[in-house]
């Protein structure tokens, strides 16, 4: 499966560059985000025993953990992107699709570009 890397703010508000699974549009209330699937950025843990997330892709703020690993990634991207979609979904239902695309919102609101 090919992958490529995004940037995601890592502990402290550090920013890394991480592989990428998936990168796929979803929309929250009245607006679409750019939402990134990747594994969730722990060195101590073995590669393919870390869990996956899902992040807004243009900050790296972290959405939710999947119920999944990276190893379970051969399933296949379209399996990953509906057990994220459908996360993504429970938890717009949990707090409010409105709140959560405010929340979304405001960290692209305050995300600052790293030099320039």
């Amino acid at each position: 499966m090919p992958q490529s890397m995004c940037l995601i703010t890592g502990q402290q508000g550090q920013q890394m560059s991480v592989e990428r699974f998936d990168l796929f549009k979803h929309r929250i209330g009245d607006r679409e985000f750019n939402l990134a699937v990747h594994p969730e950025p722990d060195k101590l843990t073995n590669p393919d025993n870390r869990r996956l997330v899902v992040s807004l892709y243009e900050t790296g703020c972290k959405l939710a953990t999947l119920q999944a690993q990276v190893g379970e990634v051969s399933a296949g991207v379209s399996t990953v992107r509906a057990l994220a979609q459908e996360t993504i979904k429970s938890l717009a239902n949990e707090i409010g699709s409105e709140r959560l695309s405010r929340l979304l919102d405001n960290s692209l609101t305050d995300h600052q570009p790293l030099n320039g």
